[in-house]
C-alpha cells in the first residue's frame, strides 16, 4: 500500500504551498502591496491564481466576496482566509501578521520622513505624480477582477444595479451587497430550494445586521 504524501492535497485540487511558501508570499506581498484593496487583491489573484494555481479563479471569486461582506479591510481578510484554507489556523496567522507587518513598518517610516521633509518641493511633486499611476493600477484591477466574476448577462445587470444604486440611490453597501445575493440565490436555486446554510448564511448575516 502506497503511503500518502505529508503534504495533503489542496481542498480545491490546486497547490498545497508549503510553511516556508505561505510565510516568504505574504511577507512579499506586504512589501509590495501598494494601491489600495483593489490593487492587492489584483496582485493576489495574479499570484495565487495564476501564477501559483493554489486557488481556481472561482474559488477566489467566492472568497473575495465573502471578504467583502465583513467588516474592515477585504485584502487583509482575503490573506487570513487563504492562509488557514491551506495552513489552518496558524497558516491563517501567519499569512495576517506577514503580511499587516511590513506595511505597519514602511508606513512609520514614511510618515516620519514625510513630517521632516514632506513640504519640500520635490517630495510634494513626486507625490502628485504617483496619483494618477495609482489611479492606473486600481483601473486595472478593477477590468481584471470584472472579467473573473462576471460570466454571464445577470451577474453583469447585477453590477449595473449596485453601481446606479450606489452611486446615485445613495443605497448602504451592505444593502446592496445583500440584494445582490439574494437575487444571485433566487435565480440559480429558486425560492423552494432557498435554505439557510452554508451559501446563505453570509446573507442572512448581513440581513440582520442593517
Amino acid at each position: 500500500m502506497k503511503k500518502r504524501s505529508k503534504e495533503k492535497p489542496a481542498d480545491d485540487g490546486h497547490q498545497m504551498p508549503s510553511w516556508r511558501e505561505v510565510f516568504l508570499y505574504f511577507l512579499f506581498l506586504g512589501f509590495v502591496n501598494v494601491g489600495g484593496p483593489v490593487a492587492q487583491i489584483t496582485m493576489m489573484y495574479n499570484h495565487m491564481v495564476e501564477r501559483r494555481k493554489w486557488l481556481t479563479e472561482d474559488r477566489f471569486v467566492k472568497i473575495m466576496a465573502f471578504c467583502h461582506m465583513l467588516p474592515g479591510p477585504e485584502a487583509l481578510q482575503l490573506a487570513i482566509y487563504v492562509g488557514y484554507l491551506k495552513r489552518k489556523l496558524w497558516g491563517g496567522i501567519l499569512a495576517g501578521l506577514t503580511f499587516i507587518l511590513p506595511g505597519a513598518i514602511v508606513m512609520i517610516v514614511l510618515s516620519w520622513l514625510y513630517v521632516k521633509y514632506g513640504k519640500l518641493p520635490p517630495v510634494n511633486n513626486a507625490l502628485y505624480v504617483l496619483k494618477p499611476a495609482v489611479l492606473g493600477i486600481i483601473a486595472a484591477g478593477i477590468i481584471k477582477l470584472g472579467r473573473a466574476a462576471i460570466r454571464n448577462i445577470f451577474l453583469a445587470l447585477l453590477l449595473v444595479g449596485a453601481f446606479v444604486g450606489m452611486r446615485f440611490g445613495g443605497i448602504n453597501f451592505l444593502l446592496i451587497l445583500v440584494i445582490a445575493g439574494a437575487l444571485n440565490l433566487l435565480i440559480e436555486q429558486g425560492w423552494p430550494r432557498l435554505k439557510i446554510g452554508a451559501s446563505t448564511l453570509p446573507v442572512t448575516i448581513g440581513a440582520f445586521t442593517l
